[in-house]
């Protein structure tokens, strides 16, 4: 072995003792139990909770409380624009009457294995959450009869099974 291989064995060595360490014999040594785990991890949301509480009270006295209700209603109300769903550069003309073209997919099997369930489509096999190779659909749902797909602009596309 060369000199800077055994360096190297040498310091995973010494992680994984100082990693034994800590693990079994400094942790004990904090005293720290499930139970005082629990209670820090309540003490830290109670103190994220206090300051949400402060941060909108300083917002409310700010502004006097006349921007929270438009800031409610802005965001309750349906996005015209999704900021999640990818545009194209030229999509600011479209909306939504506007008919997507479709690529030609078939839907030509259904396999079933224990808890496995997966779909043919275009003679691939695919599985619920998976993306269809060529067009970049998602796999919603798959069943004996349909395979439901979901395209970039977040419509749901229906296949039917199709036997030859």
């Amino acid at each position: 072995m060369s000199r800077r291989e055994v360096i190297i064995i040498v310091l995973a060595g010494l992680l994984a003792v100082y990693g034994l360490l800590n693990y079994f014999v400094l942790d004990k040594k904090k005293g720290s139990t499930d139970e005082e785990k629990i209670q820090a991890a309540i003490k830290a949301a109670d103190d994220i909770g206090k300051t949400a509480q402060t941060a909108l009270a300083a917002l409310k006295k700010e502004n006097g409380g006349r921007d929270l209700p438009y800031l409610k209603a802005k965001a309750e109300e349906i996005w015209s624009k999704d900021p999640f769903i990818y545009y194209s550069e030229n999509s600011d003309d479209l909306d939504d009457t506007t008919a997507e073209k479709l690529p030609d997919m078939v839907y030509s099997g259904f396999i079933q294995i224990g808890g496995n369930i997966l779909g043919i489509i275009n003679g691939m096999e695919y599985s619920i959450g998976d993306l269809v190779m060529e067009i970049g659909y998602k796999v919603l749902e798959i069943t004996p009869a349909k395979v439901t797909l979901l395209t970039r602009s977040n419509r749901q596309v229906t296949l039917y099974l199709q036997e030859d």
